[in-house]
C-alpha cells in the first residue's frame, strides 16, 4: 500500500507513542528529532507505508529500548493469558460449524476479531471483547470473496502474524489449514517489536507443532526487501498469503504481484477504509485473488 500524507503523521504518532511508553524527557526529545529526520528523508511518494514504519522503528528503538522493553514483555504476557482463557470457547464456536466451509469461515472471523491493538500506545493487556462478541454472535466480521475456495486451491501458504495474544486465535485457523493438506510457514517478528508476536509467543501457544516451519523477520515483512534465504524462499514458494492486521495489510497490498492474499484485520484508519471500501471500525476478511492460484490444478 502506497503511503499517503495522512499515513506519515499517523506513523509518527504510532512509533513515538509505542517507543516512548517509558522513558525520560531527554529521550523523548531525542526520539522526536530522530523521527522527524527519518520521516523527512524517506517520506516520498510511492513508498510502501510499512517500509517507512520499519525505518522509523529501527531509527528510534535504540533510544527507548531500556524503558519500553519491560513494559511490552508484561503486556504480551497478559495478552497471551487473556487469549488462552478464551481459546476453549473459540474452539467450540468453530467446531459447531455445519460443514468444513462454515468452520473455516468461523475460524477466520475469530482470527480477524483478535486484531484489536489500538493505534495509540496500549496501556493494558487486551481483553479481546470483540472475540467474545463474535462467540456470542453479536459481531460478524465482513467476509468478502470466496475465501474457502481460495484456501482449497492453495498448496503453500505463508501466514504472516500480527500481535501476541491475537496469535493464539490463529491456532484455530492454522489447524484447519494443516488438516486440508497445505504446507504452512508461520512468519513472526524478531524480538522485540512492541506487542507483535515473536517466537516466544509461538511457543506459548505451541504453534510450532501446528505448522511446517516458523520464521522470524526484523520489522514488518515487505516484499522486495532483503531477507534471509529461508524467508525469501518461503515467500517465493507461497501461492497464498494469509495476512493479519493493518501493518501487514499496508506492507502487502499492491506488492505481491502473482500471489493471492487473504487479509484479516480491523479497518482502523481512513486510508485503509478508502482502499478497502469498508467503513472505519469494521472487521473484515477479504481476498485478493491471483490468476496463478485460480489456475492451480
Amino acid at each position: 500500500m502506497k503511503i499517503e500524507p495522512a499515513c506519515v503523521l499517523c506513523l509518527l504518532h504510532w512509533v513515538y507513542g509505542r517507543s516512548a511508553v517509558r522513558g525520560d524527557s531527554q529521550s523523548f526529545f531525542s526520539g522526536i528529532r530522530r523521527l522527524l529526520s527519518i520521516a523527512s528523508t524517506h517520506s516520498l511518494g510511492g513508498m510502501n507505508t510499512a517500509l517507512l514504519s520499519n525505518y522509523l522503528v529501527e531509527g528510534t528503538w535504540d533510544i527507548f529500548r531500556v524503558g519500553a522493553e519491560p513494559f511490552y514483555q508484561d503486556l504480551k504476557r497478559k495478552n497471551n493469558e487473556n487469549a488462552a482463557s478464551l481459546l476453549p470457547h473459540a474452539r467450540d464456536f468453530v467446531e459447531k460449524g455445519r460443514d468444513s466451509r462454515e468452520r473455516f469461515e468461523k475460524a477466520c472471523m475469530v482470527a480477524a476479531a483478535g486484531n484489536v491493538a489500538p493505534l495509540e500506545a496500549p496501556s493494558q493487556g487486551f481483553e479481546f471483547a470483540e472475540v467474545q462478541s463474535v462467540l456470542r454472535e453479536g459481531l460478524n466480521p465482513l467476509i468478502r470473496g470466496d475465501i474457502y475456495g481460495t484456501i482449497k486451491k492453495a498448496r503453500h501458504i505463508l501466514y504472516v502474524t500480527d500481535n501476541a495474544g491475537e496469535i493464539g486465535f490463529d491456532s484455530l485457523l492454522l489447524s484447519i489449514l494443516k488438516e486440508g493438506g497445505c504446507h504452512v510457514t508461520l512468519l513472526v517478528k524478531e524480538p522485540l517489536f512492541f506487542e507483535d508476536a515473536t517466537m516466544d509467543d509461538v511457543r506459548f501457544f505451541r504453534l510450532e507443532k501446528l505448522v511446517d516451519q516458523v520464521l522470524a523477520v526484523k520489522g514488518v515483512f515487505v516484499p522486495g526487501e532483503s531477507y534471509p534465504l529461508p524467508v525469501t524462499r518461503a515467500y517465493e514458494e507461497a501461492d497464498l498469503i494469509v495476512s493479519k492486521g493493518t501493518g501487514n495489510f499496508e506492507a502487502l497490498r499492491g506488492e505481491v504481484n502473482d500471489k493471492s492474499v487473504i487479509y484479516m484485520l480491523k479497518v482502523k484508519c481512513a486510508p485503509i477504509a478508502k482502499v478497502t471500501g469498508v467503513e472505519q471500525g469494521r472487521f473484515i476478511v477479504d481476498v485478493d485473488k491471483s490468476s496463478t492460484l485460480q489456475n492451480h490444478p
